[in-house]
């Protein structure tokens, strides 16, 4: 979310988050998501926001948390979709709740591309 100074590209950043909890435990992927989850929570910088709502889309694209979170997350999103004023951040939500829901239903089970996180995460 550019919360700390890097050198790495974002998309950098992106892969070695997955690569730590692609295919982790289930503890690992809920903390994941509760990070994002945290960050998102009244965020200062609404640029940084922005990007932690797009990284929040791809963890939803990638895998699922575990089934007590899941539902949680999905009241979250509800939430935000009723109440959020910024179309944008609605928008999101919306697209994080269907891939939420198909990646519980459905676990794909393989490594997205550069080029899947690119056009995940600038949606």
């Amino acid at each position: 979310m550019l919360d700390r100074k890097s050198t790495k590209k974002p998309l950098d950043h992106l892969r070695k988050h997955l690569t730590l909890t692609f295919n982790s435990e289930s503890d690992l992927k809920d903390e994941a998501y509760m990070q994002v989850l945290k960050q998102l929570k009244d965020h200062p910088e609404p640029d940084n926001e922005k990007r932690g709502w797009n990284f929040f889309s791809v963890l939803a694209s990638c895998y699922a948390p575990s089934e007590g979170l899941y539902y949680s997350i999905l009241n979250f999103l509800l939430f935000e979709i009723k109440h959020n004023q910024d179309p944008i951040i609605v928008k999101r939500c919306n697209y994080i709740f269907l891939r939420l829901v198909k990646t519980y239903e459905t676990p794909e089970r393989y490594y997205r591309s550069d080029n899947e996180l690119y056009h995940i995460e600038v949606l």
